[in-house]
Formats: C-alpha cells, structure tokens, sequence
C-alpha cells in the first residue's frame, strides 16, 4: 500500500529547523484507543516502521526502525531536480522510492507492506540562480 502526506514545511524552515512529520502507528484492534476489558487498557500498536537517516538516494544507506510507541518520527529532508521541469519533480519521486526500497533491503529480509511518503507543500522555484525545483520529502517503510 502506498499512502501519500503532506506538511507544511514552512515554519521549520523560517526557524531553521528540520521539518519532521510525525507518523501515528496503527492500532491493533481498529481506531479506538481503548480495549474491550473494561475499557481501561491501551490496545497496542503495530507495525514495524523504518525511517532513513540520511537520503536514500546518495547516501550510506543507514536506517532507523520503530517497533514501539505511538508515532514514527520521520524527518523530511530537502531534495534539489536536476532541471526545471514538473516532470523531474515526478521523476525524483520515482527515484527515491525506488532507491529506499532497495536500500531497505540491506537491512531486513521482510517484505514492505506500506510505503509512507511525506510530502512537503510545495516544491520552490529556484529560478534564476538555478534552473531547478526544491522538494522536501520524507519516507517511512512499514515491513510488519
């Protein structure tokens, strides 16, 4: 399954900060956050989740996992087109999926059942001083 959000990655950059989304794992049973045993227990959550620490597409290919908690922290991090053109906005989404999904496989043999990607509003015109977009993008692979 491929899911797609989105951030507003303004206020990170005006402060200087690094946009971070933060991604709510999935509860065991359904949507509500209680259990059926007299309504006190906290049901858990699922899904092993797997975060880049640096770009999948030029770097070492190092990975965080997130087993436990109620949210994935995934940092967006910001990626410049090689031309400006629409279509390499698209073609960077491509390449860096692909390149998460074979770097992922370095570090576990489980097969992806979600892809989280996290999308920063809005790709930059970099015009004139370069002839190219900023994007800020964030990934999470989700493998149990």
């Amino acid at each position: 399954m491929f899911n797609t959000q989105w951030i507003d990655v303004r206020q990170h950059l005006a402060s200087g900060q690094q946009p971070v989304f933060l991604l709510e794992r999935p509860l065991l049973h359904g949507q509500s956050s209680k259990g059926g045993v007299f309504g006190i227990a906290e049901v858990a959550r699922v899904g092993d989740y797997w975060v880049p620490e640096d770009d999948p597409i030029t770097g070492d290919g190092k990975w965080a996992v997130c087993r436990s908690g109620t949210h994935v922290r995934v940092p967006i991090l910001a990626y410049r087109t090689q031309e400006r053109a629409l279509a390499s906005i698209w073609g960077l989404g491509v390449q860096l999926g692909l390149a998460a999904l074979a770097s992922i496989r370095q570090h576990t043999s489980d097969p992806p059942t979600e892809l989280h990607m996290i999308l920063g509003h809005e790709c930059s015109d970099l015009a004139p001083q370069f002839s190219a977009f900023r994007c800020y993008v964030g990934i999470a692979i989700r493998t149990k």
